[in-house]
């Protein structure tokens, strides 16, 4: 597995400081790094960019004392699709859906390791001072209670299998904190 170092502070200041590069390393691969990147050409590219920037580190197996950290997967930001986000993508991120699989993957391996799970979820208020309607510079997206602010069927699936397996201590969802006056 591809790890990246980091420092830990806040509410997960108890867990270690490492972090699997989202779902992009192969532990499958018997080469020293190998990356899944299955049509996905941006990530080829950026994989081009990083040439041998990135380099694995020794990495131990993950524990109740680690932590996923799973950030804004929600339906405004995928792409409209009319099958599988209908009510989504006010603010589509290219080849997002690329990465569902390999995070629910993670999901369940953390959730099995004993480790806590947690989603994070972009959620403004109807009058956000970031949207281009109200002054700001991006278009309306993740409006509280819009279908468009709910994690992707994936996503929210394994979440609440992981709730349910493990309890609400081991798997939740957090809201990051909006103010009228700040972006």
């Amino acid at each position: 597995s591809l790890y990246l170092k980091t420092s830990v502070s806040g509410p997960l200041a108890g867990y270690q400081s490492k972090f699997l590069l989202v779902g992009m390393a192969d532990t499958t691969a018997t080469a020293p790094m190998s990356f899944v990147s299955t049509n996905s050409p941006l990530f080829e590219e950026y994989l081009g960019l990083l040439g041998q920037g990135v380099m694995p580190i020794p990495s131990s197996p993950i524990t109740s004392e680690d932590a996923l950290l799973v950030i804004d997967m929600q339906a405004d930001f995928f792409h409209r699709n009319p099958s599988t986000n209908p009510h989504g993508g006010r603010f589509g991120v290219t080849e997002a859906e690329h990465i569902v699989d390999p995070i629910v993957m993670m999901m369940e391996h953390f959730g099995q390791s004993g480790a806590t799970v947690v989603a994070c979820r972009d959620y403004h208020p109807v009058d956000h001072i970031c949207f281009n309607t109200e002054g700001g510079h991006l278009p309306a997206h993740c409006v509280e209670g819009s279908p468009g602010s709910f994690l992707v069927p994936p996503i929210a699936n394994a979440l609440s299998e992981l709730i349910a397996a493990n309890g609400p201590d081991r798997a939740f969802v957090v809201f990051k904190g909006m103010h009228e006056d700040i972006d």
